[in-house]
């Protein structure tokens, strides 16, 4: 059994996405890594502007005269749907992140994101990062999370 088999995600959410996650059998274990890869589009950098009100200019393309930059916290939402969906999957939630941007990432750039399970006790640690490809392998986002499963339909950890 996969994955998505146990824990169906609805087709519209995996438009646009290549994952690894089929060959991913529960119950998890430490090391245990899930990658997806995503484009972020002008259109996504726009519409994350418009919803958080983060109008900063380095978020445009200045009429074609420079390159878009991907916000940080839109690339921080990939891992977080990667965390809540697929590793360690529904009823995960985030209670400490440590976020660290070394490169800029550019509108129009395909993302992968990794996220990878160090250790499963009360609470879940992982880490994660986020890579374009410019010649070579450029990381964009990494860094590492503290998650706890919430009990089911309790909304208590």
């Amino acid at each position: 059994m996969n994955l998505r088999e146990l824990m169906p995600v609805p087709e519209y959410f995996c438009k646009g996405v290549s994952s690894e996650t089929d060959k991913f059998q529960f119950p998890i274990k430490e090391r245990d890594r899930v990658t997806e890869i995503r484009e972020v589009s002008q259109d996504d950098v726009d519409a994350f502007s418009k919803l958080t009100g983060d109008h900063n200019p380095i978020h445009t393309t200045n009429g074609g005269k420079t390159k878009a930059i991907v916000h940080g916290a839109l690339l921080n939402g990939l891992v977080s749907g990667v965390i809540g969906t697929r590793l360690p999957g529904p009823g995960t939630m985030v209670v400490l992140q440590e976020l660290n941007f070394p490169n800029p990432c550019f509108a129009g750039e395909q993302v992968t994101v990794t996220v990878e399970i160090e250790s499963l006790r009360k609470i879940i640690t992982c880490r994660f990062w986020c890579t374009v490809n410019r010649d070579k392998d450029l990381t964009v986002l990494h860094g590492y999370a503290k998650l706890v499963q919430m009990k089911k339909n309790s909304g208590k950890m």
